[in-house]
């Protein structure tokens, strides 16, 4: 054998034979278990609700909930004020055809104009407003929240009839004795059986950037003619029954009024008041947010208002703590 048949003799032995090792199997052996998938972390931090931040949209679309209480509008105004909540209760009563309808107005003066003749379902014509809340000493106020709540006030047997329940604005309102009680040509309008009113809640909106604005009392109209025009830049609401009972008590309506009262310097009442309410810009954002996808009819029964207006808000400002973290991590 000569040297060069010796050295690749020598090279096959230390290399072994062509194939796998034992080495190289097992690890092609571990290789092919399955393993177990983890889950990716997460890198945005926990979505915990801030408290105050749900309480301040709650007391601005919610005027039945607790926070509505004393609550103040937080924007940039800094007059001293003092909060006002007024609780009220009407009674609507019907005539001898089982008809009866209210304007439900978002004002201190007057918060409500029953009909006064013509009980037609067509059309309607009102008596001069109805002054629920008297505050005669304040200067100024504004509407902080505002809404009303209805019941069936007759007996379980005789709750015949509908009631209709029409939202206006300025913006798409009526002369004030040309008020289309049953047309559907508004931005919202329902119809309720009369039995089935349990709790049934509406909600005021603003209508205008001017809404916030303090209103001077004494410059409302409390009285009005054929031409007079309703825009208090809330939207607010004709309420109807039709066909109903012949009552004196057929529809129950409470009246739930949040706003902030100013007093003049020389009144010894002006020593109650008290500091504006912070500014919260990104409250006054998910408060319309919340609004607008509450809507301003909720029939009890098939929603509840106040959970459903928590559970808005509170989605609402998660949805916001996700969109900021994702902005501050991806500018």
């Amino acid at each position: 054998m000569s040297r060069k048949q010796r050295a690749n003799t020598a090279r096959k032995l230390a290399v072994g034979p062509v194939g796998p090792t034992a080495a190289q199997v097992m690890s092609a052996i571990a290789s092919s278990k399955p393993k177990k998938s983890k889950k990716p972390k997460s890198s945005a931090p926990p979505q915990a609700v801030n408290t105050s931040l749900l309480k301040s949209v709650c007391s601005l679309t919610d005027p039945f909930c607790e926070d509505a209480r004393g609550a103040k509008y937080p924007d940039i105004n800094q007059a001293r004020t003092l909060p006002y909540s007024g609780r009220a209760l009407y009674t609507l009563s019907t005539d001898s055809t089982g008809y009866g309808s209210v304007v439900l107005y978002p004002a201190l003066k007057f918060a409500y104009l029953p009909a006064n003749g013509g009980s037609t379902a067509a059309a309607s014509y009102y008596s001069a407003g109805v002054e629920v809340f008297t505050l005669p000493q304040a200067s100024k106020y504004r509407m902080v929240s505002c809404g009303w709540r209805l019941s069936a006030a007759s007996a379980p047997l005789y709750q015949q009839g509908v009631v209709s329940v029409r939202m206006f604005s300025g913006h798409t309102g009526f002369l004030e004795t040309g008020i289309p009680v049953q047309s559907y040509n508004c931005p919202m309008a329902k119809d309720i059986p009369l039995q089935s009113v349990h709790n049934t809640k509406l909600i005021s909106l603003k209508t205008s950037i001017n809404a916030t604005d303090f209103t001077v009392p004494t410059e409302e109209q409390t009285t009005y003619s054929p031409d007079t025009w309703l825009d208090p830049e809330w939207t607010w609401f004709v309420v109807s029954v039709v066909g109903g009972p012949v009552s004196s008590g057929a529809l129950s309506i409470e009246f739930f009024y949040n706003m902030e009262v100013m007093f003049d310097i020389t009144n010894a009442i002006s020593q109650l008041v008290t500091p504006s309410a912070p500014m919260k810009p990104h409250a006054l954002s998910l408060a319309q947010q919340v609004s607008q996808e509450v809507g301003p009819i909720v029939v009890e029964g098939a929603k509840d208002i106040g959970t459903l207006l928590l559970t808005t808000a509170k989605r609402r400002i998660k949805d916001s703590l996700s969109k900021s973290f994702e902005n501050a991590m991806f500018p």
